[in-house]
């Protein structure tokens, strides 16, 4: 248990890479498994399982950046948990995962917040092949599986029997200012109060592609 962020491993200065083993069972307000801090922050995520995590507080159940850089490319996000943005993963630095990473039955239980599986808050993004995004929940706010305010690119992603129980967006939730082009995903049986699998509230371009 951390009093502030990064419940099982918080980043300051320089690289973390995660291979195997797990980091599970950890609570913090903020970041309750992995937390990146700074700009020189990094995390090499080539698999491994970040599960059963808590941020009660704040953001990112399972990861939480807040800067720095995280390249995901393996591994599984499940069961955790945040009161507000990204149950299992939330960003305000730059991310990218492809796969095969799951993320999995993870929960965002506020309506302060939202985006069950991951929630892209600001910074660059990308999802790619082989990730799959399923059964995650959003209580009270957006995006079930996704959250998004921030321009994103979407190639290959599965988002599959997803959940934002009272807000929008089961699947996918798009707030973004900039361009999100989502590439030869699957959106499926996933569920909101509207917008099932895709809910669209941006002032920029969103291109669907197969």
């Amino acid at each position: 248990v951390a009093t502030s962020q990064g419940g099982g491993v918080a980043v300051g200065i320089g690289q973390l890479i995660l291979q195997d083993g797990q980091i599970s069972g950890n609570s913090a307000p903020r970041g309750g498994g992995l937390y990146l801090q700074t700009t020189a922050a990094q995390l090499y995520g080539l698999g491994g399982v970040v599960a059963d995590n808590h941020a009660p507080n704040g953001d990112g159940g399972g990861l939480l950046i807040d800067a720095g850089r995280a390249t995901i490319s393996g591994g599984q996000y499940a069961r955790n948990d945040a009161y507000s943005y990204g149950g299992g993963v939330a960003s305000n630095g730059t991310l990218s995962i492809s796969g095969p990473t799951l993320i999995v039955s993870n929960t965002s239980n506020s309506e302060l917040g939202g985006g069950g599986g991951v929630a892209l808050l600001s910074g660059q993004a990308t999802l790619g092949t082989g990730v799959i995004i399923s059964g995650n929940k959003s209580l009270f706010g957006p995006g079930g599986g996704l959250y998004s305010t921030t321009p994103l690119m979407i190639t290959g992603v599965k988002f599959i029997g997803n959940v934002a129980q009272i807000g929008g967006g089961g699947g996918t939730y798009l707030g973004s200012t900039g361009d999100t082009r989502i590439v030869n995903s699957l959106f499926a049986r996933n569920a909101a109060s509207f917008g099932a699998g895709l809910s669209l509230n941006s002032t920029g371009h969103t291109t669907l592609l197969y």
